[in-house]
């Protein structure tokens, strides 16, 4: 009698596991959508969210390992994988918003593209999270994954993230009065267009690479049997 083939979302695990858990995502997803407040959203964000996520675990991808690897290995081949993700994002959003305001010079913003004021804060909470990155050993979607596989240590650092959120949380009202409301709302289209903000957006990214490239130690060659 043969035993089950492995399957390739769960490796290890029988096909069938991967059929249960599928048949379980589009139960919820269609029982979501049959919901009329909101439920088509819903169910949109569930379908898009696993699929996101199994592509996270099966790529073993970490915005802080792949920073890692290029600082400790000068391994840059994650790094540019953000950097191609990046173009791709900037080309797209500069269609869609092409699209819902064609006219950007001026003081327009595109409606609900939720761009907000520029403030030191920003920056700094940036760091604090970075910082949290670190310490953890992973970001957290990378965390997010691996509680799912079984790794129970990033409770830890997911219940510290929880944590940091509630305290901006109670922040949020005194920091943004003080520090965010006069700040200055920066959308670089109002400045330069669309195409001046891709080809500025672009040649950064550019450069980034060039860099990347430049400081990236060679992979070692595989034996040949």
């Amino acid at each position: 009698m043969s035993m089950p083939t492995s399957s390739f979302i769960f490796p290890g695990y029988p096909r069938l596991v991967s059929i249960l858990v599928i048949s379980v995502l589009f139960i919820f997803y269609f029982w979501l959508s049959s919901f009329q407040d909101g439920g088509r959203d819903l169910s949109l964000s569930l379908l898009l969210g696993a699929f996101f996520g199994l592509f996270l675990q099966r790529s073993r991808f970490c915005f802080f390992c792949v920073t890692r690897d290029f600082i400790d290995q000068r391994d840059s081949r994650g790094l540019l994988g953000i950097l191609a993700a990046l173009t791709i994002g900037i080309l797209g959003y500069a269609l869609v918003f092409g699209a819902i305001l064609p006219e950007p010079l001026g003081k327009r913003l595109p409606p609900d593209a939720h761009i907000g004021p520029v403030s030191w804060v920003l920056a700094l909470a940036a760091l604090v999270f970075g910082a949290g990155m670190a310490l953890s050993g992973s970001c957290i979607s990378a965390h997010l994954y691996r509680l799912g596989e079984g790794a129970f240590g990033s409770l830890f650092a997911l219940v510290g993230a929880l944590v940091g959120f509630l305290i901006g949380f109670k922040t949020w009202n005194v920091l943004y009065l003080r520090f965010i409301q006069e700040a200055p709302v920066i959308w670089l289209p109002n400045y330069w267009g669309y195409d001046g903000a891709v080809t500025a957006q672009l040649g950064v990214l550019a450069v980034v690479a060039f860099s990347c490239c430049a400081n990236t130690a060679p992979l070692p060659k595989l034996s040949r049997r």
